[in-house]
């Protein structure tokens, strides 16, 4: 047997479909789990590090249940807070819909929503 016929082949429409050995390929809703999983450990560890950027990233990840994580408000606020107490514009903007929603665990806090909304437009 041919060995391009178990090769990857790009198809016309580019719809998710999956290989006989079972490899991941770009099509295929496996990759893209794969991919995110790691993306969501890469932000975790340096969000650990004290990395705004990566703390706003992890938050995402935590808010929306990707790469593999359960979809958790509270650590999302948590993470969101320290990326916006860093000065990082859309954490505190993020935070304060959290403040403004009482989400994530927080009580709702239309004033301190309206600070950090006014923090992060004034960046």
């Amino acid at each position: 047997r041919p060995l391009a016929s178990t090769a990857w082949q790009p198809t016309r429409d580019m719809r998710p479909r999956s290989t006989s050995s079972g490899v991941a390929t770009p099509q295929s809703g496996a990759c893209h789990r794969t991919i995110a999983r790691l993306l969501a450990s890469m932000y975790r560890l340096a969000a650990e590090q004290g990395l705004a950027s990566a703390q706003f990233s992890y938050a995402l990840f935590c808010s929306s249940g990707r790469g593999g994580l359960p979809q958790d408000d509270a650590e999302a606020a948590r993470h969101y807070r320290l990326a916006a107490k860093q000065g990082y514009a859309k954490a505190q903007s993020n935070y304060g819909e959290f403040c403004e929603r009482g989400m994530g665990d927080l009580p709702q806090d239309l004033g301190e929503a309206a600070r950090l909304y006014r923090l992060a437009a004034d960046q």
